[in-house]
């Protein structure tokens, strides 16, 4: 049976796996660090299954270096092709204006850097669809904690209760829970359906949630 949404007027939006895949530039930027500080590259499969989680943890499973200077090598290389590796994902144009039209709310919640959100959405051309943005470099705690989310909402001057997250990791939909958020979750990231077993809805498609969500206007 398909859940219900009813009373939903704000969406949030992980971004990688969820509206965008920007694997090939993070596996860049990883490789870069990794060769300043003389760790062997890890295969790019490892590297893209660790997309979505905080930069620190990520390191963590490939070295032991001091994970601040992983980090300011990472963003560094970041700012350099980060931007323009990304594109959308299959069905995510579409679905996003349709959502728009419908006269709901939407809004970016991410680990990724507030820069790099601006830098990807406004060159993909869809940033003007979303009224609020929050990245790991406007928040002390990152997913898990609900900390990115309760700032979006706050910018957007919405309630939990009325809101949805959507994205594609078991980070987010406990993250969603623990901001008291409805959590959405779609196959094709990250997380496995098993992984994924605690969201309200797990669905195929990113385009599913035309189907979750009708006009509101």
């Amino acid at each position: 049976m398909t859940p219900s949404f009813h009373g939903i007027e704000t969406l949030l939006f992980d971004l990688d796996g969820t509206l965008i895949d920007s694997s090939d530039g993070v596996v860049d930027c990883f490789n870069y660090v990794f060769d300043r500080i003389g760790v062997p590259r890890p295969p790019p499969e490892a590297i893209k299954a660790t997309i979505g989680y905080p930069l620190d943890e990520a390191f963590a499973r490939f070295t032991d270096h001091d994970p601040r200077r992983c980090y300011d090598l990472f963003q560094a290389r970041a700012r350099e092709v980060l931007v323009e590796s990304a594109f959308l994902l299959k069905g995510v144009r579409e679905t996003l204006d349709y959502l728009h039209a419908q006269g709901y709310v939407l809004g970016v919640a991410t680990t990724k850097r507030s820069e790099h959100i601006v830098g990807i959405l406004g060159r993909l051309g869809v940033l003007g669809l979303f009224s609020a943005w929050s990245g790991s470099d406007e928040v002390r705690r990152v997913k898990p904690d609900p900390e990115v989310l309760h700032l979006t909402l706050r910018k957007l001057g919405r309630e939990a209760g009325r809101a949805a997250y959507v994205g594609d990791t078991p980070l987010d939909v406990r993250a969603a829970r623990s901001a008291g958020i409805a959590s959405i979750a779609v196959l094709g990231g990250t997380g496995s359906r098993e992984e994924l077993e605690g969201a309200d809805a797990i669905l195929e498609r990113f385009a599913d949630l035309k189907g979750l969500f009708k006009k509101r206007r």
